[in-house]
């Protein structure tokens, strides 16, 4: 975890230098969870188990940006080459694919969490400390299979924020 929170305050630092921020402190600094894989495949679609679209995810970070100017993004995915097409720009840091484990310990240290599809992504957010989780309430297809197994009131906390 220690690698992880010194090369955030690293990127922290660079972002602060690019975009000339001259606050104290860091940057607030938001994880998005990008899962595409498996969950785009039509067995998974056909059931109701839908990738969140591109739209989901921009929505997301103007939410974050309306309220916080200084956020700064760091994204996981299962897709690199989707992600760093959809994430360009100074404010976005699209790693590299690790393992689970360290995806969700870098996930763990974010003041935001967006998530994505699946049960990982739920468990980013969930174990998480952070002040907002946000996820795509479209998620399972509304009348699908998947929703009768996963009812929105059971699957997502109240506090957690739906767009």
């Amino acid at each position: 975890m220690f690698r992880y929170e010194r090369a955030i305050e690293r990127i922290s630092q660079r972002f602060r230098a690019r975009s000339g921020w001259t606050k104290d402190g860091v940057p607030l600094k938001v994880g998005i969870h990008v899962r595409r894989g498996d969950i785009a495949l039509r067995k998974q679609v056909d059931g109701g188990l839908i990738p969140a679209p591109s739209e989901y995810f921009m929505d997301a970070v103007r939410y974050v940006e309306a309220k916080n100017r200084s956020a700064v993004f760091f994204i996981v995915s299962d897709d690199y080459h989707y992600s760093r097409k959809l994430f360009a720009g100074y404010k976005f840091y699209v790693l590299p694919k690790k393992s689970a484990e360290e995806d969700m310990a870098l996930m763990q240290l974010m003041e935001i969490v967006v998530t994505s599809a699946g049960t990982f992504s739920w468990w980013c957010g969930f174990s998480s400390q952070a002040k907002e989780v946000i996820y795509y309430k479209a998620w399972p297809r509304p009348n699908s299979d998947a929703a009768g197994r996963f009812p929105h009131d059971d699957y997502f906390p109240p506090t957690w924020t739906g767009l």
